[in-house]
């Protein structure tokens, strides 16, 4: 993984919120969310290519995640609807005007969905590994059977079960990626994935799906072929535009974004160019 920057940081309802920031004079932004138990280092061969150096990069850390501080209010922040709260708050503050986009990936895709509810405008929403729910979309459609993803919801569980999991879940994912995986979940402060939990349990979320449609906004929906947490079909007839019409499905695992970062870094530059420009070209 490259090593991103010193991170800076900006306080967003009583938390420090980590960023990484790159290429800052460009005039056009592409923000990164990081998934349930990452880091900014989600997006390091995003940073690293060449292909998006003329936008302005920016990856937060969510709270309790990577280098931001814990919420003085778990049981309203770190659920659905709170971290898309934070997360809008975090881009407002970069950006008031419309001139950036949202890629997010995995719990990344449903605070894209929540924080189109709290004001902001993005040109272009970029939605990889999605697990958007709500709705029609209930939990069931959208999460693969058989597969043991506990672990993505208990605070402290031992390092060999979550290595274990990691494995049966993302086996595409290459050995040094593993590595800082796993160091990002054993840096996540509790309670942020027993609050998680209870708070999906409690139904605390909209109807995302919804939320994209009413965005109006074509979406780059990316997914891995070998997907083994969420089911790459559940969106093949999604309620909401897709960008050229079809979803882009890579070889690859949850994470696509790191593993097949060439194809994926191709994609997320076509669809820049086209949501800058507003969807006009071609």
């Amino acid at each position: 993984m490259m090593s991103f920057p010193s991170p800076n940081f900006i306080m967003v309802d009583g938390i420090r919120i980590a960023y990484y920031e790159q290429n800052h004079q460009s005039k056009h932004t592409i923000f990164f969310i990081h998934g349930n138990s990452a880091s900014s280092a989600a997006w390091s061969k995003q940073f690293a290519s060449a292909l998006l150096m003329h936008y302005r990069l920016i990856a937060f850390d969510l709270p309790a995640h990577g280098r931001s501080s814990i919420s003085p209010d778990p049981a309203d922040d770190y659920t659905l609807k709170g971290l898309g709260r934070i997360i809008a708050k975090a881009v407002q503050a970069f950006s008031s005007e419309e001139n950036y986009i949202l890629c997010g990936v995995s719990l990344g895709t449903n605070i894209i969905a929540e924080m189109l509810s709290c004001g902001i405008k993005p040109v272009g929403l970029v939605l990889a590994g999605s697990c958007i729910t709500g709705g029609n979309y209930t939990l069931d459609k959208v999460f693969l059977p058989g597969t043991d993803s506990a672990f993505f919801f208990q605070d402290s569980p031992p390092a060999e079960t979550v290595e274990k999991g990691y494995k049966a879940v993302i086996p595409t994912t290459g050995t040094d990626e593993l590595q800082q995986i796993m160091k990002d979940y054993f840096s996540v402060q509790t309670p942020f994935r027993s609050s998680l939990l209870q708070s999906i349990a409690n139904s605390l979320y909209s109807n995302e799906p919804e939320m994209i449609q009413q965005s109006g906004l074509p979406v780059l929906l990316v997914f891995g072929k070998d997907e083994k947490v969420v089911n790459p079909d559940y969106l093949n007839d999604p309620p909401f535009l897709l960008w050229k019409n079809r979803g882009i499905k890579l070889p690859g695992g949850h994470f696509i974004q790191l593993d097949d970062p060439d194809a994926f870094n191709d994609y997320l530059l076509a669809y820049a160019l086209d949501a800058f420009s507003g969807f006009n070209a071609g």
